[in-house]
């Protein structure tokens, strides 16, 4: 049935530590990405986790170098399994915004990642964590100097 009544249409995937660093979640996460594929269901990969393996449906070979940042986007049309967009998202730049597909008729729906973590940061109370330690993985020089502006940035504010 493609009316999309009462079935996942698009499942949106954040992925976690867990995702991508142990052998566990790797597999299982392999697993539902297969699950969906498979079931007919739009895939959206959302990586903002610096660390860890190579997580996201699509194989990295897959990927041009150009797009492999430490954060990975990916989408994933039922329709059309051989191809994925990717998008570039490196950490000195604002998080894009990016397009969800819906079933094969509809017109894909624009979600503004930057605006979606904005929110979550305000609301969720990460503000108030303390940032004295960096993170793991560490980010190279010229990001962590980045973070640290803009963290001042913050604090002015």
């Amino acid at each position: 049935d493609q009316s999309g009544g009462g079935r996942v249409v698009t499942s949106i995937e954040f992925l976690s530590p867990w995702n991508k660093d142990t052998t566990d979640g790797r597999t299982n996460f392999r697993q539902k990405q297969r699950e969906l594929l498979e079931g007919g269901v739009n895939l959206v990969e959302i990586d903002l986790i610096v660390g860890g393996g190579w997580a996201i449906s699509v194989p990295e070979w897959a990927v041009p170098a150009l797009y492999r940042y430490p954060y990975r986007i990916c989408v994933r049309r039922a329709t059309d399994l051989l191809r994925a967009v990717c998008y570039k998202v490196p950490i000195q730049e604002r998080l894009p915004a990016i397009r969800i597909p819906l079933r094969p008729n509809d017109t894909d729906v624009r979600l503004d990642l930057q605006t979606l973590v904005d929110d979550a940061w305000r609301d969720g109370g990460y503000s108030r964590l303390s940032h004295t330690h960096g993170p793991l993985p560490p980010l190279t020089d010229e990001d962590a100097e980045w973070v640290r502006e803009r963290m001042r940035e913050y604090r002015k504010a």
